[in-house]
């Protein structure tokens, strides 16, 4: 569950996550931004609908990374969170964890949520930070 962090998540590594209720069903691949929390940030083949939500996009190319297989992917820089266990079903099997971001996407992540307005201060400061931020 949410909140709970999973002790296997580590920040900024990319996991694939089965979603069975989406439609259509399929794997979503997942930047771990906050272990505690257990908030994402979805990387969607689609650029995200609302313009200022585009706007702060991050594209990444798959030249960038080992595991996109479409020539660009968007990534909204607000947080996400799955209700239920798949998260913790993703992770029993090892091959789901992709491995972490290269330095420059985490930087070019970091500059997007820095100057994201429509981002708290608080989750700005938990996505930033390289140290947990603790529940309370």
């Amino acid at each position: 569950m949410p909140g709970t962090g999973c002790a296997s998540l580590q920040k900024w590594h990319v996991y694939h996550v089965w979603c069975a209720d989406w439609i259509p069903p399929h794997y979503q691949y997942c930047i771990c931004v906050c272990t505690i929390r257990e908030w994402f940030l979805f990387i969607n083949s689609e650029p995200p609908q609302g313009r200022k939500a585009r706007a702060y996009a991050i594209t990444i190319s798959n030249h960038e990374t080992h595991f996109l297989k479409k020539p660009e992917s968007h990534t909204p820089t607000a947080p996400n969170t799955f209700a239920d266990d798949r998260v913790a079903k993703a992770l029993e099997n090892p091959d789901n964890d992709l491995g972490k971001l290269a330095p420059f996407l985490i930087g070019r992540i970091k500059c997007a949520v820095e100057t994201n307005p429509s981002l708290t201060d608080f989750q700005r400061l938990v996505m930033l930070s390289d140290d947990p931020v603790p529940l309370n």
